[in-house]
């Protein structure tokens, strides 16, 4: 079988859930695929530096992929309307049987997803959805009567109980097989955006960058309950 891997936020290749599972049920090659809707984003209130931030991470991810043999497939429709039909099609021409995902659950993309999952299975498409960007999903937590929780600290724990059910991490994956499938080149302008004032040195993309603010972040914390008190210091 060889799988289909749709890229929304989750431009990254270490500790992908979708990506991490489609390595391991595939035994003939992955195939990345990330959708441009510019007239989605423009209702949505993008702003031009935040879909510039998109796109060079996206190279970053390109590359990243490459080194693992997996063709990155770039398509663009207006909005969520037509992605079902550009997901079930893209994944057709690559002879791809699945199409694997991480879950979002804002209400257009629940709705883009859910929409998406038809369209894929009523062309013969498998389709397997992973909560990834979260750690605990969605409804998961819940009062004994079926409610959600509205005040915090008996929320905080059961979430603390059920976390530990739910962390798993994955490591990025092998080298696969090389298929004769084109990558598409990373656009570096949208014409319904104005990227020329956007500045790439005050938001360095990449997943690397990331790691290395997140190692930041991870020293700084351990020190925070000392240096929180002291005002000279940026310690919060």
């Amino acid at each position: 079988m060889r799988v289909l891997v749709w890229f929304r936020r989750d431009l990254r290749i270490h500790d992908n859930t979708a990506l991490y599972r489609a390595s391991h049920d595939s035994d003939d090659g992955l195939v990345a695929l990330y959708v441009i809707t510019p007239g989605q984003w423009k209702e949505h209130d993008e702003a031009p530096a935040k879909v510039k931030f998109w796109l060079e991470n996206l190279r970053q991810l390109a590359c990243d992929l490459a080194d693992l043999r997996i063709p990155l497939r770039i398509a663009t429709c207006d909005t969520f309307a037509q992605l079902p039909q550009i997901v079930a099609s893209e994944a057709m021409e690559c002879d791809c049987q699945a199409v694997y995902f991480n879950r979002e659950y804002e209400v257009n993309e629940r709705k883009r997803d859910d929409q998406t999952e038809s369209c894929c299975q009523q062309t013969g498409i498998e389709t397997s959805g992973f909560d990834d960007r979260i750690i605990v999903p969605p409804r998961e937590i819940e009062t004994g009567d079926g409610r959600f929780y509205s005040v915090f600290t008996p929320y905080r724990r059961v979430w603390q109980k059920k976390a530990m059910d739910f962390v798993d991490i994955h490591c990025p994956p092998e080298r696969q097989p090389e298929l004769n499938i084109a990558s598409s080149d990373v656009p570096g302008t949208i014409a319904e955006f104005d990227l020329s004032s956007c500045r790439d040195d005050l938001w360095p993309a990449g997943e690397s960058e990331a790691q290395r603010r997140l190692e930041k972040f991870a020293g700084r914390i351990r020190q925070y309950h000392e240096t929180r008190d002291i005002p000279a210091i940026n310690g919060t």
